[in-house]
């Protein structure tokens, strides 16, 4: 139900180039995988933010112009230097991107433990590309009219 695509090339209206891994699940939803260099994770998440936004776009101009009822309207990344583990989530709602980003999870190469700490990883690995598959609309990301 995925694919592995190293090297995979992105382009958009905020730019291009390649993400260092995707995974495309069958139904369209992408998590783009950013390395971090040198750890500069202000420019890996930057870098990712781009990626997905431009992926999401794409994806939505190519729908359009098909005349496909819909495309998928979110999109998520990892960024890593494998020590570190950031977390995204891009939502697009009227051609407009949301982000949310999560708080990082470390695995400690020089602890005894650190089953425990991949395991944490490996389990938020399993959780997104699960999340991935879920049908879009049914958790609330479409936005919804409140009624406080």
């Amino acid at each position: 139900e995925f694919i592995l695509r190293p090297e995979r090339q992105i382009t958009g209206k905020n730019g291009r180039g390649p993400v260092d891994y995707a995974f495309d699940a069958c139904n369209g939803t992408t998590v783009g995988v950013t390395v971090v260099k040198r750890d500069d994770f202000k420019k890996g998440i930057a870098q990712n933010v781009v990626q997905l936004e431009s992926a999401l776009n794409t994806r939505k101009r190519k729908a359009d112009e098909m005349q496909e009822k819909s495309s998928p309207n979110r999109c998520f990344g990892i960024v890593t230097n494998a020590e570190k583990w950031y977390f995204l989530e891009c939502v697009l709602n009227d051609s407009i991107a949301a982000f949310k980003l999560s708080k990082p999870l470390l695995v400690r190469y020089k602890r005894e433990d650190i089953e425990n700490d991949v395991k944490m990883v490996l389990v938020r690995i399993y959780w997104l590309l699960e999340r991935m598959l879920e049908p879009e609309g049914e958790e609330g990301y479409k936005k919804q009219k409140r009624n406080d």
